[in-house]
């Protein structure tokens, strides 16, 4: 069996990935995330069918002893906005220097095992239409796409095996997200769903020969894209209003870009990844336990929905 490493496990892909590994039935797993009170309930309930790590990537003797024995390593764990740009120092102790003792430990002691790092299109600014090959844009105060370009740079430099995917906005947990986005209210963009993107990372270990030391923007296609008002609208319908979407909406700094790509279905066209619409996310939404549990927070919802009734 192979064995795979993932780092950030109890996050929003990391637990879609989990899914389907174990779906796949072919790979011993390891999930390494931050012990908490959310991390510990999200991996529970798998305990009996992989390992489970609560440990810090910056932590030496552990990192040293886990990229030894391990083919494929994920690199999903990382500070996001609105927290990973309120704090520049938070972002390169937790995200830059954990992937540089991973590095460090892969160079000493398993330097032909393969790397899977999640980045964002998030770096490409306000630009449009824009492709891997656009360069980045971003103002001083991005301290999340900053770190993410370094850290970019930190594994091509680095690294003798890795890809590197641009993931947009991913329709996921809505509970966690925010509405940080600064993009113009009708302005369209690609998103991914979370069961998407983690059925890209599985497919990549079988096709890892042909992605690997390139840099990809890893998005729903043509069917996964709206407007920044069809997304909040998309949010509160699902989810229901929560404290962290007003605070966010009212407080926070909008540091957080999305875009669409043109070069998209140049990975769709390898993995052959894609399965969602953002029709078929709703559905999805909808036969859950969690939609059943949020319907009094849908209704006060109702007054902050956006009109979306003209957009063509």
């Amino acid at each position: 069996m192979k064995k795979v490493l993932i780092f950030g496990a109890a996050g929003n892909i990391g637990l879609e990935l989990i899914k389907y590994l174990l779906s796949e039935g072919k790979y011993e797993i390891t999930a390494v995330d931050l012990k908490n009170r959310k991390s510990f309930k999200a991996l529970k309930k798998y305990r009996r069918r992989l390992n489970i790590i609560y440990g810090d990537m910056n932590d030496h003797i552990l990192i040293d002893n886990l990229v030894n024995n391990h083919e494929y390593i994920y690199l999903l764990a990382g500070v996001i906005p609105p927290l990973g740009d309120l704090k520049k120092s938070l972002l390169k102790e937790m995200e830059y220097n954990g992937i540089k003792n991973i590095l460090r430990g892969v160079k000493a002691y398993n330097p032909t095992c393969k790397l899977i790092y999640l980045s964002t299109t998030s770096l490409y600014g306000l630009q449009d239409k824009v492709t891997v090959k656009t360069k980045p844009q971003y103002t001083e105060f991005d301290y999340y796409i900053k770190n993410k370009l370094d850290c970019e740079a930190l594994i091509k430099k680095e690294a003798k095996n890795y890809v590197i995917y641009r993931i947009p906005a991913v329709l996921g947990n809505f509970i966690n997200d925010y509405p940080i986005y600064n993009v113009k209210a009708n302005t369209k963009f690609e998103v991914i769903t979370n069961a998407d993107c983690a059925y890209g990372l599985v497919k990549t270990i079988d096709n890892y020969d042909k992605v690997n030391k390139h840099i990809y923007n890893m998005t729903g296609g043509k069917d996964c894209v709206l407007s920044l008002k069809q997304y909040q609208h998309l949010l509160l319908s699902l989810n229901g209003l929560t404290c962290r979407y007003l605070f966010t909406k009212l407080f926070v700094p909008k540091n957080f870009y999305s875009t669409t790509v043109e070069d998209s279905d140049e990975l769709e066209k390898i993995l052959h990844f894609r399965s969602e619409t953002i029709e078929s996310y709703r559905i999805r939404v909808k036969r859950s336990k969690h939609y059943y549990h949020r319907r009094i927070y849908r209704l006060l919802a109702i007054p902050f929905l956006p009109n979306i009734d003209k957009e063509v």
